[in-house]
């Protein structure tokens, strides 16, 4: 006789009003970035903020386990402080950035979001997956789908977060889109 195995599901933060809260800012974001305002989405991030997209690798079954560990020392299409986001911001912006012109058209689907209390107080991790759509020119389409881990930071004001700590996981190890002048 077997027995089923069971679903570990982690500690979440109890109640359904902070998820809601949580679920309202990360839309709110997408929103920020499907209407390309980058400046206010900087806004959303810590002075401290750590935004990472590491380069996915394929991996045979038994070291599957191992990419996970990895990923915070492999390299990164984006390891970037405020201050590089601030960079690549201003160039997306400056109308200089050819990669971007004309501007794209994007839609981002936020879903399956969970919530886990951290250690430090204010502090929480967020895990959500994400469906990002870009078109641009006549027929340049690009799909990106994957997994965000966020360290999010109570601010000052009753109901804002900050963005601390970003790891965007892509489900793409190639990447075929033709930039990557899009953020997660």
């Amino acid at each position: 006789m077997s027995t089923a195995p069971t679903l570990h599901v982690p500690p979440l933060v109890p109640g359904p009003a902070l998820q809601y809260e949580l679920e309202q800012f990360l839309y709110a974001e997408a929103a920020l970035l499907d209407e390309h305002r980058l400046e206010a989405w900087l806004g959303l991030f810590t002075p401290d903020a750590r935004y990472r997209v590491p380069v996915r690798t394929n991996r045979v079954t038994r070291e599957a386990t191992r990419e996970a560990l990895e990923s915070q020392d492999a390299s990164a299409h984006f390891d970037d402080d405020l201050r590089g986001l601030s960079l690549r911001v201003a160039r997306l912006t400056s109308g200089l950035a050819w990669s971007e012109y004309p501007l794209g058209r994007t839609r981002r689907l936020v879903s399956n979001v969970q919530v886990r209390a951290l250690d430090a107080p204010g502090e929480v991790e967020v895990r959500s997956c994400f469906l990002l759509y870009r078109t641009r020119q006549e027929h340049a389409v690009d799909l990106f789908a994957g997994l965000r881990q966020d360290v999010l930071r109570r601010a000052d004001a009753p109901g804002a977060w900050r963005i601390a700590h970003r790891t965007v996981l892509l489900e793409q190890t190639v990447i075929l889109a033709g930039n990557l002048s899009v953020f997660f």
